[in-house]
């Protein structure tokens, strides 16, 4: 049942990064299939958007994540279909008033720079930054991509992902982010 508060809904491009789950192109959209003891399970652009649009008054595009860890050839190719991802959900979306979030994600900050650079025109009513959560020990190299996607989408809100530590929330917030998600509380 849905809360009534407002909601933010997530794509769940988090789960690329688990054992059972692959990034595959499918007509140039990027699709998660995540195998289970019931078999595979896939999760298209368009089963976000759906349930987003039922449940959601925030909702962001479906991401993967690239690991500093990633293979560059796998880095560049989940990028593309993140972009792809989010231009298909800018042109199909139909509930205007719930806010759609482009999400970014890259390896550095040129590619997150670039990323962004590729929402800046599309009419998105946000930005949110993937992939911070494995480089929060560098924390001036997060600034400085935050800092990189700000300056590509200057007159868009910025989400974060995974960053939720008070400190570190401050320190964003500070830097032009206007809003974050984490789970730490659950730890």
């Amino acid at each position: 049942e849905r809360p009534d508060l407002p909601l933010l809904i997530d794509s769940g491009g988090f789960a690329s990064l688990f054992q059972n789950a692959t990034v595959k192109s499918v007509a140039g959209l990027g699709v998660l299939q995540s195998t289970t003891d019931n078999g595979t399970e896939t999760l298209h652009p368009r089963d976000v958007l759906e349930f987003q649009e039922e449940q959601a008054d925030v909702a962001f595009t479906l991401d993967f994540p690239i690991p500093p860890s990633m293979a560059l050839s796998e880095g560049r190719r989940r990028n593309k279909l993140t972009i792809a991802n989010a231009r298909w959900a800018i042109e199909n979306r139909r509930r205007k008033d719930m806010l759609l979030y482009a999400c970014v994600q890259g390896w550095d900050v040129t590619s997150y720079r670039a990323c962004a650079i590729a929402y800046a025109d599309l009419g998105f009513d946000g930005i949110a930054i993937g992939g911070l959560v494995p480089r929060i020990s560098d924390m001036d190299g997060v600034l400085a991509i935050v800092d990189a996607v700000k300056d590509a989408v200057p007159n868009k809100p910025l989400h974060v992902f995974g960053l939720g530590k008070p400190d570190t929330v401050e320190i964003l917030f500070n830097r032009g982010v206007s809003s974050v998600d984490s789970s730490s509380y659950v730890k």
